[in-house]
């Protein structure tokens, strides 16, 4: 940091967009697996006790099944559009001659 251009290039601010950035993405990762996992633990909770199961709860778990399986193809899009964009393949990785060889690495 004694160099006053470190500042002007754009590693410390992409580091610092980086930083500020993660949290409020980590909040929503966290929130969309909430709403996901609080009927699952509804229903787990339900069973283990040994009462019977509320039909919203069921209704609930159904639409968040469909919501989740309509929703994979739109959530793996833009990795799959970045991948390609990239263009990464596994022509860099090492070809194996046998088996014996994934083993010893």
């Amino acid at each position: 940091m004694r160099r006053r251009r470190y500042l002007l290039s754009a590693w410390p601010w992409r580091a610092l967009a980086y930083a500020v950035t993660t949290l409020p993405l980590a909040g929503a990762a966290v929130l969309g697996a909430a709403v996901v996992a609080a009927p699952l633990l509804l229903v787990a909770g339900a069973l283990r006790r040994g009462r019977p199961v509320d039909a919203t709860a069921l209704a609930v778990l159904a639409v968040l099944a469909l919501a989740v399986v309509a929703l994979a193809p739109l959530a793996g899009a833009p990795v799959a559009a970045y991948i390609f964009c990239v263009g990464a393949d596994n022509t860099s990785l090492p070809a194996l001659e046998n088996p014996e060889q994934a083993q010893e690495i």
